[in-house]
């Protein structure tokens, strides 16, 4: 198989716009995992719940869902968001802005 270019990279991850963004969490939280993936977006958070730590990176941040809604082992934890998305960054961000995370574009 012949390696991937920064081209491909670029593209696929282009997909992830604004308006992509505002519709993500039903189309892949709410019927992507559960019916093409079989792995249920409970079971996901559940993994969060328990692999969480109060000093975090996420890296490919999607939407910032389970950041959103898992349960952290303190109150104030230590966040950083990375994807090489700007668009995904800023929603996740703001998303979760209670507990201050700094965003990091990494690009290839």
């Amino acid at each position: 198989m012949p390696p991937i270019t920064t081209e491909q990279i670029h593209a696929g991850q282009a997909v992830y716009t604004p308006n992509m963004l505002a519709i993500y969490d039903v189309l892949v939280l709410g019927l992507s995992n559960r019916w093409i993936w079989k792995c249920p977006t409970p079971r996901l958070l559940a993994h969060y719940d328990r692999h969480i730590s109060g000093n975090h990176l996420d890296v490919g941040v999607g939407t910032g869902y389970f950041l959103d809604r898992c349960r952290f082992p303190t109150a104030t934890p230590r966040l950083a968001l990375m994807d090489m998305n700007r668009d995904a960054l800023q929603f996740s961000a703001r998303r979760i802005a209670r507990y201050r995370p700094r965003p990091m574009c990494a690009m290839s």
